[in-house]
């Protein structure tokens, strides 16, 4: 793995990964450009997703420094989520600018993931824009450890398609269509498969398996004269031994935004998004669902020479869960709701020849059976770009995480009673860092969060709640690079080291996730050829409460892919983890994706 590492530090320059894009939507500020923010940020586009070979968006992050997708949530039903520097209910998802976020979650890794990475097919993906660090003065809840932003297709050609086949079972499939004159239509449709897989190795060295995994996804764009409709639902279904038990887990989705201009520089954005999760295993039927439904008014314009964006939010969050046929009794039920109100701002203004930027936002939310909550969220940031074109910067920002639902009532009594009088969590982040133009990035980052949420229960009864915890920080470093070694053989290397660690009565307490991680890739074109090979190393790693003493060594997988030009299409060989390692990630002992192989083919029509 260092191999890579030297081989990238003997040189600096070329785009980063996915950098000859040059717009930004929404990510980051509401005032300034992708290149211009005073952050560390990572765009990926759809060539690179496709070229990295990543079958679901999960995979694709965990390509990125101070990402871990090793771990899927919700245990055994394999959920996607993942951690930023060593965060996971602390990480914002936006679909276009859109947060859509769960309220039925726990905490931790396997419990806590807000979002589900499978409801955002690859397909209906332009490019993904993660920005790091606090920006709750922006978006609001949940983004302190980062923002992830997919920008979702709009219809570039007339119609395409995409075919996959490969080991386990898996399958999948996409076919898209665009048209129109005053009013362009796209239309998608994916159909995805996977058969029996290894997912958790128990300590008699017998595994459990996921037996089967099911998947459509719909989507629908409409785009006119200064308004767009965006529709994507879908349906997801899984099923998985668990103890030699046999239990199912069916999911079903959908996203609806509808965007409108607005005299006067402003637009108007209605958003509605629902979940509904049913899970049968041995606490019966649990039945889980969240919906949020939202109206922002967006305005942009001058204050004197300064650039401003201003805006005021209003937000439903509502959340049912009920449980049917419980050999240990059924859980409590419960239908809750929380009615939220926004407003911010932010202002971009010279300091000389530096340049400063403040955005401030205000919440209030009402919630039903629990504590109210008002938040004041500030952000500031200085930057500096010298005369070789590199960006320099300083950041400091205020962020917070409200509890979920499922933290405040905890239905399942059998284990656990309810806490109403869970509080927020909060907490500063500050970055310092910088960028250059050819492509290559360095930052610092250190993060302070006070009343961290974490389930804890009595040794002997096993009886629980969620609590605040004193306080969670983390630190470190993170960079990225790309080395251009001869024509058409090209390095990309991303670097990062973190230390998380959290207090509870006193004493701290080191997190569970890797402190290094290293992503390197060494890719080759010649004519309608491109050949990769990814090295993805996870190092000096700590599994908590590991009583069953599972191994912690260093991770390191392989991912190779083969492609080659035929016109309009491209047909491509790939495998990842290609020499077939295992490794435990977690107490529960599960375990990396085995080998898999793979052949797709996808073109325009």
């Amino acid at each position: 793995m260092w191999l890579f590492v030297v081989l990238g530090l003997a040189a600096l320059g070329g785009p980063a990964f996915g950098a000859d894009e040059p717009v930004v939507e929404v990510l980051g500020s509401r005032v300034s450009s992708m290149e211009d923010l005073p952050a560390m940020v990572h765009r990926v586009t759809s060539d690179d997703i496709r070229r990295s070979g990543a079958r679901n968006l999960q995979e694709v992050l965990d390509l990125l420094p101070g990402v871990n997708g090793l771990v899927s949530g919700a245990g055994m039903a394999q959920s996607k989520g993942i951690s930023v520097r060593g965060m996971t209910t602390e990480v914002l998802l936006l679909v276009d600018g859109v947060p859509f976020m769960t309220s039925s979650y726990g905490t931790g890794a396997v419990l806590g993931a807000p979002f589900d990475l499978r409801t955002v097919p690859l397909s209906s993906i332009e490019r993904v824009e993660v920005l790091k660090g606090a920006s709750s003065a922006l978006y609001g809840s949940h983004g302190l450890g980062g923002v992830i932003n997919v920008v979702t297709r709009k219809g570039a050609a007339p119609a395409g398609f995409s075919l996959t086949g490969g080991s386990d079972g898996y399958l999948s499939g996409t076919v898209w269509a665009s048209g129109g004159d005053r009013v362009t239509a796209t239309v998608r449709y994916s159909r995805e498969e996977e058969g029996q897989r290894r997912i958790r190795r128990r300590t008699n060295g017998l595994y459990d398996r996921s037996d089967d995994y099911r998947a459509n996804h719909y989507g629908l764009d409409l785009k006119g004269d200064g308004w767009t409709f965006k529709a994507s639902l879908g349906d997801y279904s899984s099923r998985w031994t668990y103890d030699g038990d046999l239990n199912r887990q069916e999911n079903d989705y959908g996203r609806y935004v509808l965007e409108l201009p607005v005299p006067g520089d402003l637009s108007l954005k209605a958003y509605y998004g629902s979940n509904f999760k049913r899970v049968f295993d041995s606490s019966g039927r649990s039945e889980y669902q969240d919906s949020n439904l939202g109206l922002a008014l967006d305005g942009r314009g001058k204050w004197g020479s300064n650039l401003l964006a201003y805006g005021i939010e209003l937000r439903r969050d509502s959340s049912d869960s009920r449980n049917f046929e419980n050999p240990f009794g059924n859980n409590d039920p419960y239908d809750l709701k929380r009615d939220g109100l926004s407003l911010y701002g932010e202002t971009s203004f010279p300091l000389g020849e530096l340049t400063g930027l403040l955005g401030l936002r205000y919440e209030r939310w009402d919630v039903e059976r629990g504590d109210d909550y008002s938040e004041l969220n500030p952000k500031v940031s200085l930057s500096y770009e010298d005369p070789s074109g590199r960006l320099w910067y300083l950041s400091a920002g205020r962020a917070f995480v409200m509890p979920s639902f499922f933290q405040i009532y905890m239905p399942m009594r059998s284990w656990g009673i309810p806490n109403y009088q869970l509080r927020p969590e909060k907490g500063w982040s500050y970055e310092a860092g910088v960028r250059s133009a050819a492509g290559w990035s360095f930052n610092l980052f250190y993060t302070d969060l006070d009343d961290r949420i974490a389930y804890q229960s009595d040794p002997i009864t096993w009886i629980g709640q969620y609590v605040n915890l004193e306080r969670y920080r983390a630190y470190g470093v993170e960079a990225e690079w790309v080395l251009r070694l001869s024509e058409g053989l090209t390095y990309r290397q991303g670097l990062s080291w973190a230390y998380g660690e959290e207090r509870a009565s006193g004493q701290w307490t080191r997190s569970g996730d890797p402190r290094w991680k290293s992503v390197s890739t060494l890719e080759w074109t010649r004519g309608p050829w491109r050949a990769s090979v990814t090295g993805r190393f996870y190092g000096d790693r700590a599994i908590r409460d590991n009583t069953n003493h599972y191994s912690e060594e260093d991770i390191f997988l392989v991912d190779l892919n083969l492609s080659r030009s035929l016109g309009e299409m491209e047909l491509t060989l790939g495998g990842r983890n290609v020499f077939g390692r295992e490794f435990f990630v977690d107490r529960s002992g599960y375990v990396t994706p085995e080998r898999t192989w793979y052949l797709t083919l996808s073109g325009r029509i």
